[in-house]
């Protein structure tokens, strides 16, 4: 039998917000307002059908606290319904390994400044395995979403967070590693005409040798705006620590802006650290190779936006790779 805890926490909704999210959300001159719940919600409002929890608060109860313990039996995924405005704490037990899938439902476009924020925050107990999957499709419009992660000895957490035409959105994930720790995060981005977001991914090695490792592709199409910052901080206690960040964009279109700022903060010298990034233009080279290949213009670009961008969404679990058939030449 499954055993699930989801309890409301009796305490004020707050958040903490840094320069660079305070200038993001200058764009839309929100007002930030502070939330309390108090009812109880128990286990009720948790639905099990064919191996998934389903999770689905009530706007009107914007805290929850999800515990998964060493009992929990799950065939498949366990999915959380997120809407506007929640804050979520997740505690994973040691000893476990779970999948995690998150889902938001469809924002209605809006023609005011109206900004939603959610949070989720994971503590993974030692020896533990976690898959967290995020994965939105033209459903999100002035969203801002935080995501934090502290990870026990020996555990490992693997971000799955993946974005396609989604307008002005930041997202923030921040990592923190206790010993032998180790965080894989890979992300995607296809942004279009006029569409902006801002991703912001940091992974603190607390403790000595833990690993990370950032692996991020976006493309870029249109008026498109999007900016990436990846830090790695090493602590001075982080002795044999091994870190990897690497993002690349492929851009599409003269007009598609895009700003990459790889950092690293490095505080012993016994560690391995790496990081790359690169912005570019689609190879004409590409196109001509395929157009002798009987591929059309607009078909090649999309080949080879599919190609660039499957090598982090193929690693998703339960995903396949796409299929494509040439045209005819007929």
């Amino acid at each position: 039998m499954s055993t699930l805890l989801l309890e409301t926490m009796t305490k004020h909704t707050s958040l903490s917000l840094s320069k660079r999210q305070r200038s993001f959300l200058a764009l839309f001159e929100p007002e930030i307002l502070e939330r309390s719940s108090s009812s109880d919600i128990r286990l009720n409002n948790a639905q099990q059908e064919e191996g998934l929890i389903l999770i689905q608060p009530d706007q009107k109860m914007p805290h929850y606290t999800l515990t998964i313990t060493q009992n929990i039996v799950v065939s498949d995924t366990i999915e959380i319904h997120m809407k506007p405005g929640i804050s979520l704490d997740i505690i994973v037990e040691n000893n476990v390994s779970v999948t995690i899938r998150e889902i938001r439902h469809r924002t209605k476009p809006s023609t005011e400044n109206v900004v939603t924020v959610s949070s989720v925050s994971i503590r993974i107990g030692e020896n533990s395995q976690v898959q967290y999957i995020y994965q939105a499709e033209k459903l999100l419009q002035n969203d801002i979403q935080l995501r934090q992660a502290r990870l026990g000895k020996s555990s490992s957490c693997t971000w799955h967070l993946h974005y396609r035409q989604n307008d002005n959105i930041f997202a923030h994930t921040h990592t923190v590693l206790e010993d032998r720790a180790s965080v894989t995060l890979l992300g995607t981005y296809q942004q279009n005409e006029g569409e902006r977001i801002l991703l912001d991914y940091e992974v603190v090695h607390e403790r000595p040798d833990t690993s990370s490792n950032i692996l991020v592709h976006g493309v870029g199409s249109g008026k498109s705006r999007s900016e990436f910052v990846g830090k790695i901080h090493i602590s001075a206690a982080a002795v044999g620590s091994d870190a990897h960040l690497d993002e690349h964009c492929l851009l599409f279109s003269e007009q598609a802006k895009h700003d990459s700022m790889p950092i690293l903060e490095i505080n012993t010298n016994e560690v391995k650290a790496t990081h790359s990034a690169s912005i570019t233009q689609i190879d004409e080279n590409y196109l001509f190779y395929l157009a002798s290949r009987g591929i059309d213009e607009a078909s090649g670009k999309e080949l080879i936006k599919t190609s660039f961008l499957e090598s982090i969404l193929g690693r998703m679990p339960g995903t396949r790779s796409p299929s494509y058939k040439v045209p005819s030449t007929e």
